[in-house]
């Protein structure tokens, strides 16, 4: 089930005929493969003109707005983040801007045109504080299949284990969270967002070494949490949930002011986008 079905179901019943509006238009208007170019808050954004997030902007000029004002409070200069599950640069462009040139930028994407798209995008910006790798992280290391959806790129996901074969595969090297800063010598992260089509355990996982390194682990991530997706490799948002606070974070969700608010379990499958921030000791 793709996340816009999901998302649909939460919607007021009285809006329905406005969605089902929007979605016909965007469907006649930006059916295309091409890429576009938006400014909104100072960054230009290069987009698939076809595909979900770009015709999100096109119509509305933001992206997930709440999410992006708690980051504007939360990303301080020099911070090091690290973007798994980058598509086409939205989250990090940001990141780049508010962790100026003394901070870096990490990008893993998994996809070759989004990966060409984010490092133009980081040009035309000026912004060379973005450095983009082409894996997908997982619990440990060697090779993955990637299934690409060809309606839309942004919903690419790794094939669980013993799945049936289907058209738009690709296999690609994976690694885990761990192995990735051992091998780019990156010594912290101040800020992780992982959004990776259910995978996300998978990618914890591979990061509970560096997540119990003091030194090393992040004061702020804000990981992407759905049931449905999450289901594909056996895991729950509840269990995600439990991991988190067993090393010492707490969960919140940004409202629309980009104010934290306490996530409760009444917001699992309603609100995606989760931060979590370490406890204070």
């Amino acid at each position: 089930m793709e996340k816009k079905a999901i998302v649909s179901k939460k919607i007021p019943f009285y809006l329905a005929p406005f969605r089902y509006l929007y979605r016909r238009i965007s469907s006649l208007m930006f059916s295309d493969v091409r890429i576009i170019q938006i400014t909104s808050n100072g960054i230009k954004y290069l987009l698939w003109a076809n595909e979900d997030i770009g015709k999100r902007m096109i119509v509305q000029r933001q992206y997930e707005q709440g999410e992006m004002r708690a980051f504007a409070q939360l990303v301080r200069p020099g911070d090091v983040c690290v973007d798994v599950g980058g598509n086409v640069g939205i989250y990090s462009l940001n990141f780049a801007k508010l962790c100026t040139p003394t901070g870096r930028v990490y990008v893993v994407e998994p996809i070759s045109r989004n990966r060409l798209v984010i490092m133009l995008a980081a040009e035309i910006n000026s912004l060379p504080n973005i450095s983009v790798f082409p894996y997908a992280l997982s619990s440990g290391e060697g090779e993955v299949e990637l299934e690409i959806p060809s309606v839309d790129g942004a919903y690419a996901f790794i094939r669980p284990v013993g799945a049936s074969g289907a058209p738009g595969t690709t296999k690609i090297r994976s690694l885990a969270f761990s192995k990735l800063l051992e091998e780019e010598h990156i010594e912290r992260v101040d800020i992780l967002k992982i959004d990776v089509e259910g995978a996300e355990k998978l990618v914890l996982d591979g990061a509970l070494e560096v997540l119990a390194d003091k030194c090393k682990r992040p004061r702020v991530m804000m990981i992407e949490l759905v049931d449905e997706f999450l289901g594909r490799y056996g895991s729950t948002v509840a269990e995600v949930l439990s991991i988190m606070g067993g090393i010492g974070y707490s969960a919140y969700y940004a409202d629309a002011n980009g104010r934290l608010r306490i996530f409760s379990e009444q917001d699992i499958n309603r609100i995606f986008n989760v931060f979590f921030l370490l406890d204070r000791a």
